[in-house]
């Protein structure tokens, strides 16, 4: 699959748009059993290596981190990201912009799993897009995986970048069908990963 979306990718550079997720990851691909794919489907160990370090080292860290959707006329536009809208990283001050905070990001990190007491302002930004979910309405966020962003962080994000929503993935929503809305409608989670893991019989 991964290939057949990059050679959409490269015939026809508009017709699929890809922003990366939590488990375009070294560190994630090793645990989560990408890395033991690979190597399933090599016979030789030398180039399952180097495949999965080309995958993980030089391709996943030049995906994008989010984009913005627009209408044709601009007059709504939306932001998709993976994880979600990052807030209380220490150092940061106020809503992340996407046409100057994001855009300055250095996306190319090749695993975001290090010791985040360490990490700096921007990798801990990353982190935050592509593992935050919403905290359910009514509720203050909590520190988790990811920072959890309440109703009123989405609506600051969305006011400072002039955004109708946010729509995002990572998670399984709670009736286990593919998409939930929440945040007054101004957070959707569109979750297309069926039975996921192979456990969690869910609906894509």
């Amino acid at each position: 699959i991964l290939l057949l979306l990059f050679a959409f990718k490269r015939d026809d550079p508009s017709c699929v748009h890809i922003v990366r997720g939590n488990h375009e990851d070294e560190n994630t691909c090793s645990t989560f059993g990408f890395k033991a794919e690979i190597q399933s489907k090599f016979i030789q160990p030398s180039a399952a290596g180097w495949i999965f370090h080309v995958i993980t080292n030089q391709v996943f860290p030049l995906l994008p981190l989010a984009a913005v959707v627009s209408d044709a006329a601009g007059t709504f536009s939306m932001t998709v990201l993976h994880g979600g809208v990052p807030v209380n990283c220490p150092g940061q001050r106020g809503p992340l912009t996407v046409d100057g905070d994001l855009m300055r990001l250095n996306r190319r990190i090749v695993s975001v799993q290090s010791n985040r007491a360490s990490s700096t302002l921007e990798e801990k930004l990353v982190f935050n897009l592509l593992w935050a979910d919403p905290a359910k309405p009514g509720q203050p966020g909590h520190h988790g995986r990811g920072n959890q962003f309440t109703e009123q962080d989405t609506l600051d994000f969305c006011r400072v970048n002039q955004m109708r929503c946010v729509v995002r993935a990572h998670q399984p929503p709670e009736d286990l069908r593919g998409t939930a809305r929440c945040h007054g409608n101004r957070c959707y989670t569109v979750f297309s990963a069926s039975n996921y893991c192979g456990v969690l019989g869910n609906y894509g």
